[in-house]
């Protein structure tokens, strides 16, 4: 290990404190010679020359508008030429197409019944959603709401069911009940199984 004197010792020491010293000035540094801004005095500013801006613009329209009274107070309209009769005609036109097709496609206005007039002393009858009383119904099919047309749908699909099942295709014509083998033939690798009552037997 190396020893240092102690002379050297202390001139290590000085070159520290001084480089630390350096380092936390340079993070000091900044703009300290310049004065901060004061956010308020700026927007005091910009306002100042908005409001200016303003005025001048006023001022100069105020200006615009008493050389066109001394200048006899004819309007730019005056100074154009007349229009041409096609043009005006096109104009009426197009103005007259849009009336219509406005009036067309207008909403029509909405009617309603008269209220029912009641005599001091008598009592309005009670309407219709009152006297059913049906509070909040779920939407339903207008087919299901009859159940007569309900139920001959329901046999109508099981029919369909029925008929274009496997065991429906199979179906004899004669009534004999003698089984006259598969019609389709067997086939060794397909399995079904049915279930059996006691009415088959």
């Amino acid at each position: 290990m190396r020893v240092m004197k102690k002379q050297s010792l202390g001139n290590y020491i000085e070159t520290r404190d001084q480089q630390r010293k350096a380092k936390k000035a340079s993070k000091d540094t900044g703009e300290k010679d310049v004065p901060a801004r004061d956010r308020r005095a700026v927007i005091l500013q910009v306002e100042n020359r908005k409001v200016k801006e303003k005025q001048r613009l006023n001022a100069l329209e105020e200006e615009a508008e008493a050389q066109a009274g001394r200048a006899g107070g004819r309007s730019d309209d005056e100074d154009m030429p007349a229009e041409d009769p096609y043009y005006t005609h096109v104009r009426a036109q197009q103005e007259q197409a849009k009336a219509e097709r406005a009036e067309k496609y207008a909403f029509a206005e909405k009617t309603y019944a008269p209220l029912q007039t009641v005599e001091d002393g008598d009592k309005r009858s009670a309407g219709y959603q009152i006297t059913k009383n049906r509070g909040l119904v779920p939407h339903r099919n207008k087919d299901k709401k009859n159940p007569r047309v309900k139920h001959r749908m329901k046999y109508e699909k099981a029919k369909t069911k029925e008929r274009t099942s496997f065991y429906g295709k199979q179906k004899r014509e004669d009534n004999s009940g003698a089984y006259a083998g598969e019609a389709t033939g067997i086939k060794s690798n397909i399995a079904r199984s049915r279930k059996l009552d006691s009415k088959d037997h």
